[in-house]
């Protein structure tokens, strides 16, 4: 329904290392294993030091890259701190990142990983309902598996997707400083895919319980890039969103912004190679823009 359901996958390259664990804190500004605004002694079971210390082993694995190892440490936390779901999410996460990694013929790798997503983000939101970052990554596992199979998105699914992502979206904001939490950002760039992917037929809301909405796209879009500052990714799809909403709404300062977004991007400096195909993107939408309606980072880079 919505091509290779990129409203429901998380952005590529878009998760970034987590801090620093000898710090003794979470709150890095860097930080995306825990939410910024929780210092380390918080986290579920900190406080007893054999805890604290795998609580610092699993982070320095994951800011190692060795998802597999650090999830099988919160696996372990978990275990020890039962009910807290934050672990859980943590837990997800890793899982995620690992299975979004694997080579993209390897459908039994990545059909295992994103169950796995899947299946510990149920488990905390199963504790807490409320918990935004599960939701998250339940989102993601979801997504990650029906791209492996190819199918069509169905009413359940559309609708299961759309209500985590407006619950997580809701659960974090009502929290203090929701601007410091890197999930938030991921969520509001997910609504945005969302959004943009899913049809905008008045009657399908009838059908599937949602339909899509350019303006509830961009909307989303402009939120994801204003908690996450000046990150490539999400700037290139606000211009190619700005210019698709110039075109077909004729908005001429729509038009503007866009090309003014875009040209943002081309002005970073940057050495990561993420944001050199982001620029890339960014370079073409300001030479073709007839083409931003098109726009997708994943397919476009597919091609490159």
């Amino acid at each position: 329904m919505c091509g290779a359901l990129l409203c429901v996958a998380l952005a590529s390259g878009a998760t970034r290392a987590a801090q620093d664990p000898t710090t003794g804190s979470a709150a890095e500004p860097t930080a995306t294993g825990a939410p910024k605004e929780i210092p380390f002694a918080e986290l579920p079971g900190a406080s007893n030091p054999d805890i604290a210390s795998r609580w610092r082993e699993g982070m320095q694995l994951e800011a190692n890259e060795d998802l597999l190892a650090s999830a099988l440490v919160y696996e372990d936390i978990t275990r020890r701190v039962p009910g807290q779901p934050h672990t859980y999410w943590r837990v997800a996460k890793n899982y995620w990142r690992y299975g979004s990694r694997l080579p993209s013929d390897d459908t039994d790798g990545r059909t295992r990983y994103f169950t796995l997503t899947e299946q510990w983000a149920d488990r905390g939101l199963a504790i807490d309902p409320k918990c935004g970052e599960c939701c998250l990554y339940k989102v993601a596992g979801m997504g990650g598996l029906i791209r492996l199979k190819g199918s069509v998105l169905g009413a359940t699914q559309a609708s299961t997707i759309a209500d985590l992502l407006e619950r997580g979206i809701a659960a974090i904001n009502e929290r203090p400083h929701p601007e410091r939490n890197p999930e938030l950002e991921e969520l509001y760039f997910a609504a945005a895919q969302f959004y943009k992917g899913v049809p905008e037929w008045f009657w399908l809301k009838w059908v599937i319980g949602v339909r899509g909405s350019r303006s509830r796209a961009l909307e989303y879009l402009r939120k994801a890039n204003a908690v996450a500052g000046q990150r490539p990714a999400y700037m290139v799809e606000l211009g190619a969103m700005l210019l698709c909403s110039g075109k077909e709404d004729d908005d001429p300062a729509a038009s503007a912004e866009g090309m003014k977004t875009l040209r943002e991007v081309m002005a970073l400096k940057t050495d990561d190679p993420d944001d050199a195909v982001d620029q890339a993107h960014a370079n073409i939408l300001l030479s073709n823009p007839e083409k931003a309606c098109a726009y997708s980072r994943e397919e476009w880079t597919r091609k490159q």
